[in-house]
């Protein structure tokens, strides 16, 4: 039966070219699997076990194979060099070995639930090869547009991790299945062209991307200064500022869709592997981003300044002075903590009223005058 196996086409799962060998044989798939590997099992749709025996069958190299006709470059596209050449030994082992099949592929399977397909790729692939097939792109988290005709994905009601009844059918054969989003918009474009280039990557090897790679885009766009840790809320309230109304359709998981994840990706040694999503999602943002040169990234500590600035001092002063003005207008008396507690400034001029030349002038005058509560016999004062 082994000369029977079909030669992938291109950019297509190797789920489908189970699909279509199983046809060409006219047996189950439990025979197919058997035969040609000698376990008896029905494959899921985005794993790709026992890629060593099938490219026997097909007399390619296993690396290869695996390389181009699964999402596995996809998955492993952004962890450290040492945990990608552990999960490429475990894709190309059988048994025991090849536990860590299932952890790498679920980057993947835990945020496309379901097959899809582009109606132009089916029609073109059956003028082409006389059948369509499933393509490796149109299975990436957060993209639902083909990026070789520009249009929306079609999502069919066959999850992607069912096996019973095993999911037999061909993308031209599919009768149930809905429209993926309406608009395209340059973030999608570009999410889009992102992961299907991690995809096809040809260097079989991952491509990090640390905190410190991040932190250097923020400043390269002018979000933050230099030698500034990064405001986790300014972070966070900036993406979805960027994304509007789009923050629940990028793909993420509801939890994930408040960005509070973006300060751990940009904060020094925090050690936490994140799926190639939020990679993309992120670097999509730092792309499309204009140069603002604002700085509005730079985390400042809450409370006090440890040293009033001259700046502070002029702030307190003009309200200082409105509140005065707005008693004496109402012909009012009021005392000065209490004024100052009404600008603001009460603690701080309380604790430092030395720095505060400004607001220490007008507080003299206002003792001095027939609107303090409190009214100091000194010497009158020209207002």
């Amino acid at each position: 039966m082994k000369y029977l196996v079909q030669r992938p086409h291109p950019d297509e799962l190797l789920s489908s070219v189970w699909i279509r060998t199983r046809r060409r044989a006219g047996v189950g798939i439990g025979l197919v699997t058997k035969t040609i590997t000698g376990r008896k099992f029905a494959p899921s749709f985005l794993s790709y076990v026992h890629v060593r025996d099938l490219a026997m069958a097909l007399n390619v190299a296993p690396v290869d194979l695996l390389w181009r006709h699964s999402v596995f470059p996809y998955a492993t596209a952004f962890v450290e060099h040492s945990v990608f050449e552990a999960s490429l030994a475990s894709a190309l082992s059988t048994g025991h070995a090849a536990i860590g099949c299932a952890a790498t592929v679920q980057s993947v399977t835990e945020y496309v639930r379901f097959l899809q397909y582009c109606p132009s790729c089916a029609r073109e692939d059956q003028a082409n090869w006389g059948e369509s097939y499933w393509h490796r792109e149109h299975h990436l988290p957060g993209v639902w547009i083909c990026t070789r005709h520009w249009r929306q994905l079609r999502r069919t009601t066959i999850p992607v991790c069912q096996l019973r009844p095993w999911p037999d059918l061909l993308p031209s054969e599919v009768t149930a299945s809905q429209l993926l989003r309406s608009k395209i918009d340059p973030f999608v474009k570009e999410v889009a062209q992102r992961s299907c280039r991690l995809l096809a990557r040809t260097e079989i090897s991952s491509v990090p991307c640390d905190r410190t790679w991040y932190r250097d885009q923020l400043l390269t766009k002018g979000l933050r200064s230099n030698n500034h840790q990064v405001s986790a809320k300014s972070l966070a309230d900036w993406a979805c500022a960027s994304l509007g109304s789009r923050v629940t359709h990028v793909g993420l998981l509801p939890q994930d869709e408040d960005f509070h994840w973006l300060s751990l990706m940009v904060r020094p040694r925090c050690g936490i592997p994140f799926v190639p999503l939020k990679h993309v999602i992120f670097q999509s943002l730092l792309e499309l981003a204009d140069n603002a040169g604002t700085h509005r990234m730079d985390f400042v500590p809450p409370g006090m300044p440890a040293h009033p600035t001259e700046t502070d001092d002029r702030r307190y002063a003009v309200a200082f002075q409105a509140v005065i003005q707005s008693h004496r207008l109402r012909g009012e008396k009021v005392c000065v903590a209490d004024a100052l507690t009404e600008a603001g400034c009460w603690h701080q001029y309380r604790h430092a009223r030395t720095r505060f030349p400004r607001l220490c002038a007008l507080v003299t005058k206002l003792r001095e005058s027939d609107t303090s509560a409190r009214q100091v016999p000194v010497g009158k004062i020209k207002e």
